[in-house]
């Protein structure tokens, strides 16, 4: 019986030691079988990864990097502008008045150094036009920003910076503004000196002219005389 027990006892040890034996031996061997795996998974994954990284991950710009004088300043428009009149032009729909300056108004006549009229308000628009011509323009808002009727007001310059209203009262086809700005009354002192444009004869300030058209009746102030506007043109029969 003792002998037997011992011999079912070995037994049972030796079984038992056999199977750790062989459990460890499987473990010991599946080691390599799984790092093949795993090495073949990162070999056909990770160029993939790589790959898709960049499509996924899109670098923001940096906030603020820009310099001061790239970036537009608010309400600033610039565009391929056409001139409405002599001191108005439209940029996308945008009608805009020039800051500072009075030009004569479309249907405006003046009396020239040989006491000729002339169309002075349609000069001053086409001036204005050809100054237009180099695109884009630049319109800044200035002064109050609109007039009391919705229009904005601004400096607008070409594309070599050139001032435009400026350079019509340079030009002797506007008026200095002073109501609203004394930026151009340099340039009209000298347009004035040199008898350039509307200073070369006679003329209506072009507020007074406008106020004459709304009010007929009354006696308007002109500047040495009253030039008539187109309507008041006598007709040949």
């Amino acid at each position: 019986m003792f002998n037997h027990n011992r011999s079912d006892t070995a037994t049972v040890i030796f079984e038992d030691s056999n199977a750790k034996k062989f459990s460890s031996m499987r473990t010991v061997e599946g080691t390599p079988q799984a790092c093949r795996r795993i090495a073949f998974a990162l070999a056909v994954l990770l160029p993939i990864a790589i790959v898709a990284i960049p499509f996924r991950w899109q670098p923001q710009p940096p906030t603020g990097s820009l310099e001061p004088s790239l970036q537009a300043p608010t309400g600033t428009i610039v565009g391929r502008a056409s001139a409405i009149d002599g001191d108005t032009l439209e940029i996308d729909g945008t009608r805009i008045l020039l800051n500072g300056i009075d030009a004569p108004e479309h249907k405006q006549l003046c009396v020239n150094a040989n006491s000729l009229l002339w169309l002075c308000g349609q000069v001053a628009a086409f001036a204005l036009a050809d100054l237009l011509e180099a695109s884009p323009s630049t319109c800044k808002p200035a002064g109050s920003g609109h007039d009391r009727y919705g229009l904005m007001i601004a400096v607008c310059t070409t594309p070599q910076g050139e001032d435009i209203g400026r350079a019509l009262v340079t030009q002797g086809l506007a008026v200095a503004y002073r109501k609203y700005s004394l930026d151009y009354v340099d340039a009209e002192d000298a347009a004035r000196r040199a008898k350039r444009g509307i200073w070369a004869g006679t003329f209506v300030m072009p507020e007074e002219w406008r106020q004459r058209q709304r009010q007929r009746e009354k006696p308007v102030q002109c500047v040495q005389n009253c030039a008539p506007s187109i309507d008041q043109i006598p007709r040949p029969l």
